[in-house]
C-alpha cells in the first residue's frame, strides 16, 4: 500500500527538479536573452558588440553552458572558458580547469589568462565576462602567497563564513576581483551574472571581477575578527589587509565608468518555478524566509514554517531560497543542505511533513550528493537503525545519516548554479 509520504516525497522531487531546471543555462538564454542589430538584448538591457574586437570569458559553475550559448551572439575574436575540473572541452574556446571551493594552481594559470584577455581590450573593444557562481574560486590572481590565500579560505568556511563575508576577504587579497579585471581594459566590459547570491549582489556572485563593490579592506578584517580567524590568519594576509585599510596599497575599484554588470538569472528564477510546478499539481504555495545562516537552525525553523502550514491551512507546499552555512565542530562528513534537511528530522517527526533541501548545482559539501530529504517517519526510521539525528549534528554528519535511510537526493552536477533551494509537503490536517 502506498503510504502518504510516498506521494509527498515525489512531490517534493518533482518541484525541486522544475527548480533547478528554471535556471539551466539553455532555458535562462532562451528565455531572457534575444538578439538585436549589433548585440544582444539581456532581460530588456542592450549590449552592443563592437565596433571593435569583441572578447569572450565564461567563469564558474554555469560556464559551460553559458558558453556554448553565448557562441552565436557575435564575431568572437578570443573565447576563453573557466569552468570545474572535469569540464569537457568547447569547441572554439580555450578551455581551462580551475579548482572549487578553494583555488590552486589552476585556478592561478585561469586568472591569468583572464588577466591577459582583459588588456588585450582596447578603446573600440569590448570584453564580455559570463559570470556564475564558483569563479571566486577557479579564477584567481592572489596579492598573497596562494597557500595563504587557501589556508584563511579555509578557516573561514570552517567558521562558518557566508559567500558575501567570503567575497569580501577574498576580493581585497586579489588583483583582478573588485572590479580590478576591468581596470586592466581600455574598452568596454560587459558582466552578464548568473547569481548565487542572495538579493543578487552582482559585486559578490565570483568576487566581481567585473563589478564595483563598497567594500573595504577594514570590512575583510572585520570579517577575520567576527568569524575568530584573524589570530590565526597567515601574517600576509592580516599585513596586505592592514596595509589596504591604512591606504598603503590600492583598494578594490569603486567606479567603474567602462563597465556595466546585468543579471541573468538568480535564487528568485528558481523560486517561481517551484511555486508554478507547484501549483501545477493542484496545491497553494507559501514562500518561507529565506535561507541564511545556520544550517541546523535553519532546518529547525522551515519545518516550523511547515508545521504551522500544516496548523492553519492543510495540504501545501513550503518554498523557499538563499544559502546556509555551516560552523564545524565535529569530524563527520555532509553538506549544508544535508545538515538543514537533518535539522529538521525530530520536529516533523510523526507528521504529514516531507522536505528537502539541494545546491542547485548538484553538490552539497565534499560529497556526491545534492542534499537530502526526510519525513514524519525518518526519525522512527534512524532509531530502528541505531541512529540519531541529534549525534549525527554534533559530528557535522548528516551524510551517513542519510546514506543509511537511502535518503541523499543525487542529481549530479546540474551545470547552473544559484545557491539553494527548499521545498516542503504538507498534508491535509
Amino acid at each position: 500500500m502506498r503510504r502518504w509520504e510516498d506521494g509527498a516525497r515525489d512531490t517534493v522531487r518533482a518541484v525541486l527538479t522544475a527548480a533547478t531546471a528554471a535556471v539551466s543555462p539553455q532555458v535562462l538564454v532562451r528565455t531572457h536573452v534575444r538578439r538585436i542589430e549589433g548585440g544582444v538584448e539581456v532581460r530588456g538591457t542592450p549590449v552592443r558588440l563592437g565596433p571593435g574586437a569583441c572578447r569572450l570569458a565564461a567563469l564558474g559553475k554555469a560556464a559551460r553552458g553559458l558558453a556554448v550559448h553565448a557562441q552565436a551572439w557575435g564575431p568572437w575574436e578570443e573565447r576563453v572558458l573557466v569552468g570545474p575540473p572535469g569540464t569537457p572541452p568547447v569547441e572554439g574556446f580555450e578551455t581551462l580547469e580551475g579548482a572549487h571551493p578553494f583555488p590552486d594552481g589552476r585556478s592561478v594559470r585561469a586568472g591569468e589568462r583572464l588577466e591577459a584577455l582583459a588588456a588585450a581590450t582596447g578603446p573600440d573593444d569590448v570584453l564580455v565576462l559570463l559570470v556564475s557562481g564558483g569563479a571566486s574560486a577557479m579564477a584567481e590572481v592572489p596579492a598573497v602567497p596562494l597557500r595563504d590565500l587557501q589556508d584563511v579560505s579555509q578557516a573561514l568556511l570552517a567558521q562558518g563564513a557566508d559567500v558575501r563575508e567570503m567575497a569580501v576577504v577574498r576580493k581585497h587579497l586579489s588583483r583582478i576581483k573588485g572590479g580590478r579585471l576591468v581596470a586592466l581594459a581600455r574598452g568596454r566590459v560587459v558582466s552578464i551574472v548568473l547569481s548565487d547570491v542572495a538579493g543578487d549582489d552582482l559585486a559578490v556572485v565570483g568576487g566581481g571581477p567585473g563589478v564595483a563593490g563598497p567594500s573595504t579592506y577594514e570590512d575583510a578584517l572585520d570579517v577575520l575578527r567576527a568569524r575568530h580567524v584573524l589570530e590565526a590568519a597567515p601574517p600576509s594576509v592580516v599585513k596586505a589587509l592592514e596595509a589596504g585599510a591604512s591606504g598603503r596599497v590600492d583598494g578594490a575599484q569603486k567606479e567603474l565608468p567602462n563597465a556595466r554588470a546585468i543579471l541573468l538569472g538568480g535564487n528568485g528564477d528558481a523560486i517561481d518555478a517551484a511555486h508554478e510546478a507547484s501549483r501545477a499539481r493542484g496545491l497553494p504555495v507559501v514562500r518561507a524566509p529565506a535561507l541564511g545562516g545556520e544550517a541546523r537552525v535553519c532546518g529547525r525553523a522551515f519545518a516550523e514554517v511547515a508545521l504551522a502550514v500544516h496548523e492553519t491551512q492543510g495540504a501545501a507546499v513550503v518554498v523557499a531560497g538563499g544559502e546556509t552555512t555551516v560552523t564545524v565542530r565535529g569530524a563527520g562528513r555532509g553538506g549544508r543542505n544535508q545538515e538543514l534537511v537533518l535539522g529538521a528530522v525530530e520536529r516533523v517527526a510523526g507528521r504529514k511533513v516531507a522536505l528537502a533541501s539541494i545546491g542547485t548545482d548538484g553538490v552539497d559539501g565534499p560529497t556526491d550528493a545534492a542534499g537530502a530529504i526526510a519525513d514524519g517517519r525518518s526519525l522512527a526510521r534512524a532509531h530502528a537503525l541505531g541512529l540519531s539525528p541529534a549525534e549525527a549534528l554534533l559530528e557535522n554528519d548528516a551524510y551517513p545519516f542519510f546514506d543509511a535511510l537511502d535518503d541523499l537526493v543525487r542529481t549530479g552536477p546540474t551545470g547552473t548554479n544559484v545557491a539553494d533551494v527548499a521545498v516542503g509537503v504538507v498534508g491535509e490536517r
